[in-house]
């Protein structure tokens, strides 16, 4: 008589196993260990064009919402 296995804890291990194989996929992308030498970016004294200190946005209720150029803080609720 052969032996059976019981399926029922075998498809959820194969479930589980194909899953985590799949979500290990998508993250395989992200070399966070790996870096690369990129040569330094430096700010000109006198930029040719000069930036506005704040910029003016429309948010979805159409009120005017005005954000500075280069924040130095986010804050979210």
């Amino acid at each position: 008589m052969p032996a059976s296995f019981p399926k029922k804890p075998m498809i959820s291990f194969l479930i589980i196993l194909l899953s985590a194989v799949l979500l290990s996929a998508c993250g395989a992308g992200n070399n966070a260990g790996s870096q690369t030498s990129s040569p330094a970016v430096t700010e000109s004294a006198s930029p040719a064009v000069s930036e506005p200190a704040v910029r003016t946005y429309k948010d979805a209720f159409g009120r005017s919402v005005e954000i500075p150029t280069s924040p130095k803080r986010i804050v979210a609720h």
